[in-house]
């Protein structure tokens, strides 16, 4: 999750431009700015998510991505991710960030799909269980893999899944990065909002 701190030299630049307007309307007038930067950082997390640093698979990282503004005592905060505006958080946003290795949970191994188990856009077709005429084979470098018969004259083996105790998921830092590169533009995108209020009144 991606949260907007602004430094304290911004924030005087901030409060400066603040003070041109009535005391009603300040908060207001801020409030709508850094809603517009939560949305700008929204649509570059989504990009990053769907080329530039991860790659679209079925579109379910992405389609969670929201952004809401809340407030917490005096501070008022904006708040960027997965699950942030409504839904549940997806299980892999926080490993695709950070990284790790995944284990299985409720069976001796992890089923990793293969080429021939995925679609063009690298989507799952079937749970391993829902293939017909499978079973479990060793390759001949030893990994066991989940193939399946096909052919009714000439059978052919097709390998569509191999079968791990553990996965280790490489950290892309896709939220971070994102973080990173427009921190430094946050507070113009503020600024402008707020003078955009200024002039407005």
């Amino acid at each position: 999750m991606i949260s907007i701190t602004i430094n304290k030299d911004d924030l005087g630049r901030i409060k400066s431009i603040l003070s041109k307007l009535r005391v009603k309307d300040k908060q207001g007038a801020f409030i709508k700015a850094l809603t517009k930067a939560t949305l700008e950082i929204e649509s570059k997390l989504k990009t990053a998510v769907t080329n530039d640093i991860l790659h679209v698979r079925s579109g379910r990282l992405r389609s969670s991505i929201g952004s809401i503004i809340t407030e917490s005592g005096n501070s008022i905060i904006g708040l960027i991710g997965s699950g942030v505006r409504q839904g549940d958080r997806v299980k892999y946003a926080d490993i695709q960030e950070t990284g790790g290795i995944v284990k299985p949970k409720n069976s001796k191994y992890l089923a990793v799909p293969l080429p021939a188990a995925l679609t063009p856009a690298g989507v799952l077709r079937r749970k391993p269980r829902d293939w017909p005429d499978t079973f479990v084979m060793k390759s001949g470098n030893g990994n066991l893999l989940i193939v399946q018969k096909k052919g009714k004259r000439v059978t052919r083996l097709v390998a569509l899944f191999i079968l791990k105790k553990q996965v280790t998921i490489p950290a892309s830092h896709y939220m971070s990065r994102v973080a990173e590169n427009m921190q430094g533009k946050v507070t113009d995108i503020i600024m402008d909002g707020i003078r955009a209020e200024v002039e407005s009144k």
